[in-house]
């Protein structure tokens, strides 16, 4: 086995594991706090998240991509992380009264205090954390991981029910945050106990300077929504945006966050041995679509039963934005392997200039939207228009970073787009032909689902798409453990 398909193969088990206790806390959260609840969360978090833009400062792209990573670099970057995230940290917890009284809820300062102590322990567990990744030790990664969500979970399921509200999202974070940094101490204890310097900090500065002015804006344009959301709407509004876009943040967990530590990786690995990556970036591409395409599609038919089997009715409301949300990871998916070229390629500033385009004409797209639609719904159309500019942006930028084009793009996706073709066909036809309300929910998304997976499955060896051998190497395994059998001794 390879290292990057056995880093990718831990790297997914890391993340599946991850996905199916956040999906089953999100599914018993969903049912024990409210809309108001998760909103004031999100706004707080939001918040919490810009500011927290500069915490990296650029320095996890930088370990992973230095090419002379010595222990004084190691060092210097635990200092200069220290010397930048605990003001902010202060800082944030400082102004949480003055936030609160924007928003006219004092459950906003009390989420962003709670949420304030994660930033004494990021410098702490950051250079743990990026050295196993650039090492592509991803089966550490998986404990370190694994004991770190599973006391997430179980810090918010249990504050849930005590009746915490909003604060029982706020105090897992930080419970989570403990445990990864007990668990770095455990899996790496050599790097764990390397003391901060400031000796090479010129070295990190120059290179987390335009690093963390993409980083900032980036996360300008993902806290916008719940901001100006909860700001001209309501925090119920956020919840209920929270919510839709859950569809698409399962997407991510499942597949993204499995990929793109070990993408990242292995373009950083293949920059720094001078070789192509534009195989490797296409090769992404084509398995990102195979899998995206289907899943969002068979969403977008279906949404009303999967939101309610998977959030509960009081999310109803959610069910036109989230379905647009769909629509918009479509398009959004041909920039899965922007990030992992530009960060592995340590092209901090060609991503500070991408960043400087769309996350200003996204704000402007969302604003407009808010102000003369004045509904959720509007800002889903608002989030499928700045998916497009995003992409086109993007890939303006990978041509001229490393020559490759649309016509490219276009070739290595076209069979996944015959995938999603024929996948949705069940799903269509179940829409079409049954009835799909409150009372009838269970039935059309089991119908949907099983009749998409083998149209799904069919259209990989029909198209012959480069997903087959994968598909054909799971079926094996499953044939070869259905028919084991031990064998019997004395015969």
């Amino acid at each position: 086995m390879s290292v990057i398909r056995r880093s990718l193969y831990l790297s997914f088990l890391d993340k599946y594991s991850a996905l199916a206790i956040g999906v089953v806390t999100n599914l018993i959260l969903a049912r024990i706090l409210t809309p108001y609840d998760i909103g004031i969360f999100s706004i707080a978090g939001s918040l919490v998240g810009l500011a927290g833009s500069l915490r990296d400062f650029g320095i996890g792209s930088y370990l992973l991509q230095e090419r002379e990573l010595t222990v004084s670099r190691q060092r210097s970057a635990i200092g200069v992380a220290m010397v930048i995230t605990w003001p902010i940290g202060a800082l944030i917890a400082a102004c949480s009264g003055l936030i609160a009284r924007l928003y006219q809820d004092p459950g906003v300062q009390e989420v962003i205090l709670a949420l304030s102590i994660n930033f004494f322990f990021i410098p702490l567990t950051m250079v743990v954390i990026m050295t196993l990744r650039r090492e592509m030790r991803f089966g550490q990664l998986y404990r370190v991981n694994l004991v770190t969500v599973l006391c997430r979970s179980i810090a918010g399921i249990g504050l849930a029910l005590l009746g915490f509200g909003y604060m029982a999202m706020a105090w897992q974070s930080v419970a989570g945050t403990v445990a990864l940094f007990l668990m770095t101490r455990i899996e790496l204890p050599a790097a764990g106990r390397l003391l901060p310097s400031l000796r090479e900090w010129r070295h990190i500065v120059s290179f987390g300077a335009l690093s963390t002015i993409g980083q900032v804006l980036g996360e300008v344009g993902s806290a916008a929504p719940n901001i100006l959301i909860g700001r001209i709407l309501s925090p119920s509004a956020v919840g209920f945006y929270s919510r839709a876009s859950g569809i698409a943040t399962l997407f991510i967990q499942a597949i993204l966050e499995g990929l793109s530590p070990v993408a990242v990786s292995a373009v950083a690995m293949r920059h720094r041995e001078g070789r192509d990556i534009r195989g490797l970036m296409l090769q992404g591409l084509t398995h990102v679509t195979a899998i995206g395409w289907p899943f969002f599609s068979f969403v977008a038919l279906l949404t009303f039963p999967v939101m309610r089997i998977l959030f509960g009715e009081q999310w109803d409301s959610a069910v036109p934005l989230a379905r647009l949300f769909c629509l918009a990871s479509i398009i959004g998916l041909l920039d899965t392997m922007t990030w992992a070229v530009l960060q592995g390629t340590g092209s901090v500033g060609r991503y500070a200039v991408l960043q400087a385009f769309t996350v200003p004409a996204n704000i402007a797209i969302l604003s407009v939207a808010l102000v003369f639609g004045g509904s959720l719904e509007a800002v889903g159309w608002a989030t499928l228009l700045s998916a497009a500019v995003h992409v086109a942006a993007s890939l303006t930028f990978l041509r001229r970073l490393i020559g490759i084009r649309f016509r490219d793009i276009l070739n290595s996706v076209a069979k996944s787009a015959g995938l999603a073709l024929f996948s949705s066909v069940a799903p269509a036809v179940v829409l079409l032909v049954m009835p799909v309300g409150p009372g009838n929910i269970w039935v059309p998304a089991l119908l949907g689902a099983t009749g998409g997976g083998v149209g799904f499955i069919g259209a990989v060896f029909l198209l012959k798409h480069p997903l087959a051998d994968e598909v054909a190497s799971v079926f094996r395994q499953a044939r070869r453990f259905a028919w084991f059998t031990p064998e019997r001794s004395g015969e």
